[in-house]
């Protein structure tokens, strides 16, 4: 599937604002309850394994209490986990 194709025609047929360019970098902005939703894909390079491709979607939220988050390098046991505490 050519990612910037698909994004386009649903912009175009089902409304949205369509952002892309020349690579499968496309945007898709939406309103999804008077709040803004944007739709992307990520394209991973898995090394021998190939291309590996996520349909990623982001939003706006509210958050009832203050945060903090802690970003550390990364162990091979909580790979790709960062820890969030509440301050």
């Amino acid at each position: 599937m050519h990612w910037n194709k698909f994004l386009f025609w649903y912009a175009q047929t089902r409304g949205g604002l369509y952002l892309g360019g020349e690579e499968e970098d496309g945007l898709l902005l939406l309103t999804e309850k008077d709040q803004p939703l944007v739709v992307n894909q990520r394209v991973v390079d898995a090394g021998r394994a190939g291309i590996l491709t996520y349909t990623q979607a982001r939003t706006v939220t509210a958050l009832n209490a203050p945060y903090q988050l802690t970003i550390g390098a990364e162990k091979a046991l909580s790979r790709g986990v960062n820890a969030a505490g509440r301050s």
